[in-house]
């Protein structure tokens, strides 16, 4: 269920039978297509000993639930399957995916932000995590005066810029669930101090037996890959994410999900710039916008 990665382009997690399960990637076609296919499953998933899995695993966080693991593994090569699931509840989860709210037309420029291939990511099966510890004094520019800035702003891939009364609250509600490097955002009328942060948490979290998944293996040369679609929004183990209010997913990259409580004591402590909707939904379906 829980993510680690390591050298070697490789996950490890206990599936839902209690296995201890590798995924093994292409290297090759991490750095030929890492940024533009990443959400895709260049790796062949197999149960292995525990000797081959030596990081620390939190067995306290194993469940019975079916997961995408489990699914992929049923699927046969070239073969596209979608699993319908028992209880459709995506809209009703306790956890929304939350973006930058455009409503307030604020864009902050980074200088020199690290390329494609370098850019900040959370980690998923086939591309291991980017942390903030890569970066070297990021520069970012915001052309109108301080008042106009958002507690809350989306900044690249995986990371986000929020203020130092939203940190605040996160870290109240789910100490230690994020990474963290203060920085400096330079408006037009001088310096506010900013936290440029990523979550921590890595889970393999979709419940295949509240939102329908699509799994495809198909052939591209001589590489095969699996590929996750969850087109009517994602729901999430309820037993896993007990107790934690934010973490990112391993088949939903480049997305960040609250629990609900998190976005109401946000919107209590009168932060502004968020936009909370259905996981994965595309077409979005909007929850709630401050």
């Amino acid at each position: 269920m829980v993510a680690f990665l390591f050298r070697g382009f490789r996950t490890c997690h206990i599936n839902s039978r209690g296995q201890i399960v590798e995924t093994v990637t292409a290297p090759s076609l991490y750095n030929e297509w890492g940024a533009v296919y990443s959400y895709l499953d260049f790796a062949e998933v197999r149960a292995l000993p525990t000797r081959r899995c030596n990081q620390r695993i939190n067995r306290g966080q194993q469940n019975m639930t079916r997961t995408i693991s489990d699914l992929i593994a049923e699927v046969a090569d070239g073969q596209s399957r979608t699993f319908k699931a028992n209880n459709p509840s995506a809209d009703n989860d306790h956890f929304v995916e939350v973006w930058s709210n455009l409503d307030y037309n604020v864009y902050v420029s980074w200088v020199n932000s690290p390329g494609p291939e370098k850019g900040l990511w959370t980690g998923a099966r086939v591309k291991p995590r980017i942390g903030l510890e890569t970066l070297i004094d990021p520069d970012f520019r915001f052309p109108k005066n301080k008042a106009k800035l958002v507690d809350f702003i989306h900044s690249q891939g995986s990371a986000y810029l929020v203020s130092g009364a939203l940190l605040a609250v996160i870290e109240r509600i789910d100490p230690g669930s994020l990474e963290v490097k203060p920085v400096l955002i330079k408006a037009r009328d001088g310096e506010v101090p900013f936290n440029l942060v990523m979550p921590t948490r890595l889970l393999e979290a979709v419940d295949p037996n509240r939102c329908d998944v699509q799994i495809e293996k198909r052939k591209v040369g001589e590489h095969k890959f699996t590929s996750v679609d969850l087109y009517d929004g994602a729901a999430f183990q309820v037993e896993l994410t007990k107790g934690i209010h934010n973490f990112s997913d391993i088949d939903l990259p480049n997305k960040w999900f609250w629990s609900r409580d998190l976005l109401a004591a946000a919107k209590e402590a009168k932060v502004r710039g968020i936009r909370a909707t259905v996981p994965a939904t595309l077409p979005t379906r909007d929850i709630d916008r401050f």
